[in-house]
């Protein structure tokens, strides 16, 4: 799903009950943004959201077989690596393994194996960087949880500003991570990109407002 950048300030703004004369400014707004799909991108994948999941096979078309490769330029956090027709997840280096073993590290951006062959890499990218400056610039979202999450740590954030207490902001994070949760764990043995079964958290309109 997509929602609109301005949309989602506004519907902050519209929580946090802000005044005009305590608008954030562009900057602010940019930041905070910014900060909150990190965060809520961050705790989600964490938990088991697989929607920005992304798999790389190496080698790629034109290119030797090795045991190492460069990782993805957006690459930002490992699921797992797998290697051979079954698909065997392969463990990360441990002290005590050898050459011998079948391994994977990570160093600098280089993704190193214990052996020449073909891997997939499964990774998420990283997290969307907004430029809010742009007209409708919008942001795709797994499920409309994701979204309220963003708009709960945007609005946290305006409060916060204002000195404000944020009480109410904290136990309706906590209902929606909670939900979140629940779903995730009824949906483990579905495809990766979890469906949108989240508009049941009921402080939202559905539309990008809220409930008033």
């Amino acid at each position: 799903m997509n929602i609109k950048v301005s949309d989602i300030i506004k519907a902050a703004l519209d929580l946090a009950d802000l005044t005009n004369s305590s608008m954030p400014t562009a900057d602010e707004n940019k930041f905070w943004i910014n900060t909150a799909f990190s965060r809520v991108y961050q705790k989600a994948i964490n938990m088991g959201e697989k929607y920005y999941f992304t798999k790389k096979s190496y080698p790629e078309d034109g290119s030797e077989i090795s045991n190492e490769y460069d990782l993805p330029e957006n690459f930002y956090q490992l699921y797992d690596i797998r290697y051979g027709e079954s698909s065997q997840v392969i463990r990360r280096y441990q002290k005590w393994m050898t050459n011998n073993d079948t391994w994977y590290d990570i160093r600098g951006d280089k993704l190193v194996l214990s052996k020449t062959m073909g891997v997939d890499i499964y990774y998420f990218d990283n997290p969307i960087t907004m430029d809010i400056s742009v007209a409708d610039t919008s942001l795709d979202f797994p499920n409309h949880i994701f979204y309220q999450l963003c708009v709960i740590y945007l609005a946290e954030y305006y409060k916060i500003k204002q000195g404000a207490d944020v009480t109410a902001l904290e136990m309706m994070k906590d209902e929606a991570w909670n939900t979140y949760y629940d779903v995730l764990a009824r949906d483990v043995n579905q495809p990766l990109i979890i469906q949108d079964a989240y508009r049941h958290v009921n402080f939202f309109n559905g539309t990008g407002g809220i409930n008033g």
